[in-house]
């Protein structure tokens, strides 16, 4: 029988897109059920438009997430966000 903690079992890393609070939510409630932070390592990435990466680390502080990292899609930040190929 598949259980979702199964998932979390032989991973290296996991990474959520977070979009909005919601997504921030849901991300915790995984990271507190599974105990990720002490079974691989875990990132929370802001989805470019949709939530700023002050919000994620103001989130990251008031959880006390200090063994969660932020990751930003620094090519989003360095060039046009639109353009493609980068």
């Amino acid at each position: 029988m598949f259980r979702h903690g199964d998932l979390f079992r032989t991973v290296a890393l996991k990474k959520y897109g977070s979009g909005s609070q919601e997504d921030l939510l849901k991300a915790l409630e995984l990271i507190r059920t599974y105990d990720l932070t002490n079974r691989c390592h875990v990132y929370l990435s802001p989805v470019f438009g949709s939530i700023e990466p002050v919000q994620i680390v103001e989130f990251m502080l008031k959880h006390r997430l200090n063994g969660v990292r932020l990751q930003i899609q620094i090519h989003k930040v360095i060039w046009d966000p639109d353009k493609r190929g980068v």
